[in-house]
């Protein structure tokens, strides 16, 4: 999956099943229809079934246009989203909720971004296999490394750092998973991993943030020595803040 193409399509596609993309196109379809139907013709089956990426592999592109597809169907009441979502995700989710090419010890918070498209898929459909796939991912962020304040390690081999990333991955999936299993003390912790991402970045979000806070300065050279914040940021990392806090909603969520 190209990761360019994602990020210029998950924002038109969201924003237009959200009602900002009714305007009508010749042919009659809006604009979020035409995009989400080119998709699903360009990646029949799953995500990550296209030319340029044959790797099947649980990602978080998967997570990225799950979620956008779980908003088409919301908004339009079209099965085949849906249909799409549960087809995809049952190329990787065993019957005992296990998920292939998946390692809850890799820690890696880009594999979380998934999550929610299984709690959808358990709320719509009850197949307790999605559930337990979803308690899976749930374990890792209780078992996630984390840095001396509290804040999540991006992955395991990116020891001590904190990634803007990390937080649209982990965080939608930890707030609705909380709210459906009913944990409230998670919201605390939910709200701390971004309270802790803003004090540490070095900058405001609208100014550009840094892509990320290395709590390890000493341990991480592709971090400022004397701060431990990444070297890059800009227009990406923003987009990826935005979206984490573009609220999570609920997988029956039409407002």
């Amino acid at each position: 999956m190209n990761r360019i193409l994602i990020g210029i399509l998950l924002p038109l596609l969201v924003s237009c099943a959200r009602g900002g993309g009714n305007e009508r196109v010749p042919g009659g379809k809006p604009w979020s229809a035409r995009i989400a139907e080119s998709f699903l013709a360009r990646h029949p089956g799953a995500v990550t079934n296209d030319s340029g990426s044959t790797v099947r592999k649980w990602t978080y592109e998967q997570g990225v246009m799950l979620w956008a597809l779980h908003q088409m169907a919301i908004h339009t009441g079209d099965a085949r989203y849906a249909r799409f979502i549960t087809e995809n995700l049952d190329q990787y989710v065993q019957q005992d909720g296990r998920i292939r090419s998946y390692s809850v010890t890799d820690y890696n918070l880009d594999l979380i971004a998934p999550g929610r498209a299984l709690l959808v898929a358990y709320e719509t459909t009850g197949q307790k296999k999605y559930r337990l796939a979803a308690d899976t991912l749930r374990r890792q962020l209780h078992e996630q490394p984390r840095t001396h304040e509290g804040g999540f390690w991006h992955k395991k081999i990116y020891p001590y750092q904190m990634w803007l990333d990390g937080l649209y991955m982990a965080e939608p999936f930890y707030a609705l998973y909380a709210r459906m299993f009913n944990e409230p003390g998670a919201y605390d912790d939910i709200a701390d991993q971004f309270i802790r991402v803003i004090r540490r970045a070095g900058c405001t979000i609208t100014a550009g943030m840094r892509a990320g806070r290395s709590a390890g300065q000493a341990r991480q050279r592709d971090a400022r020595r004397a701060s431990g914040e990444g070297p890059s940021g800009g227009m990406r990392w923003d987009l990826w803040m935005c979206w984490t806090m573009f609220r999570p909603g609920t997988p029956n969520a039409k407002h």
